[in-house]
């Protein structure tokens, strides 16, 4: 596995949720969009299995869709770290993507997405966990048109 030495910390440590999504990719200086399949989603990136990850500093831009009502999740980013061969279960090959870029409603749905998940895998240990009260704190509301 190859490691982008300024890979953001936080970006290893987010909390993941497991993701079963076909993710829609253009990679930079590539002429035709590319299907990967997402493995784990956090707030600032994603893990795309794919047979021939790009390079580390690849920048992209992707769509896919998320939560129990697949909504739609849309951005930019870059690759920060490949496993460019499988590796045995559950070390498939593919890249570690790093979000550049989300728009306000794609990242709404994947805070919402990511809420779902705490609360169905936490439970009543929600309110034990410093990173799912933060999450759950900073949760978008829905706020009436008008």
């Amino acid at each position: 596995m190859t490691i982008d030495s300024g890979a953001s910390a936080d970006f290893q440590r987010s909390t993941r949720m497991p993701l079963d999504a076909v993710v829609r990719l253009h990679f930079e200086g590539t002429v035709a969009y590319q299907n990967g399949f997402a493995a784990n989603v956090s707030a600032t990136g994603m893990f795309v299995k794919h047979p021939e990850p790009p390079p580390i500093g690849t920048r992209l831009v992707f769509e896919f869709a998320i939560g129990s009502q697949r909504k739609p999740a849309q951005g930019a980013g870059e690759v920060v770290w490949v496993r460019e061969k499988y590796e045995g279960p559950g070390r498939p090959a593919g890249a570690g993507i790093r979000f550049a870029e989300l728009d306000d409603l794609s990242r709404q749905n994947l805070t919402e997405a990511l809420f779902e998940f705490l609360e169905a895998s936490l439970g009543d240990r929600v309110a034990e966990n410093p990173e799912a009260r933060a999450l759950v704190a900073s949760r978008p509301t829905h706020a009436s048109a008008g």
